[in-house]
């Protein structure tokens, strides 16, 4: 029977034995996803303003999950603002809806490989702190928890072209 180089079986085992333990229950209640999506960071990981999350590179898909809210300066949450994302050069799209707790969530996203993203919220009347949320997404299964202030727009001041 043939043997894979040494060098060749190490990372493999690694890997099996990685996962294995990650998939294993525990007492302390942490779900697989949890698991496999690393330690939930008080830091930014690499991300911009006003925004924390976590990363690992141990998932079978690589991509974005994207969640977050929106409130009033003064903290009320707000109702009906359409969260947009881009990728590098794209145009961008409306990928979530806050609801009455001014919170949103968006869907699974499957990024292949690395890619900038750019995030921001959009409410006719409304300006936004931060206006945008802008990062180098890197290869692998990211959580990224956003959050944004509004105030009323200055009526003088020109609308923003939503998520285009």
């Amino acid at each position: 029977m043939a043997h894979l180089p040494k060098r060749l079986v190490n990372p493999i085992l690694v890997a099996a034995v990685t996962l294995a333990c990650a998939l294993l229950p525990r007492a302390d209640g942490v779900d697989v996803q949890d698991r496999l999506a690393g330690t939930q960071s008080t830091q930014p990981s690499g991300i911009g303003p006003g925004a924390t999350g976590t990363s690992t590179s141990l998932t079978a898909t690589p991509g974005l999950l994207l969640e977050g809210n929106v409130h009033l300066t003064d903290g009320t949450p707000l109702k009906g603002v359409v969260i947009c994302r881009s990728f590098a050069s794209y145009q961008g799209s409306q990928v979530a809806v806050t609801d009455g707790n001014g919170e949103f969530s968006a869907e699974f996203v499957s990024i292949p490989g690395d890619e900038m993203v750019t995030i921001w919220p959009h409410l006719d009347g409304y300006s936004f702190d931060p206006a945008q949320v802008y990062w180098r997404h890197y290869y692998g299964f990211e959580t990224s928890h956003l959050e944004f202030a509004a105030s009323v727009q200055d009526p003088t001041a020109a609308p923003s072209a939503g998520c285009q």
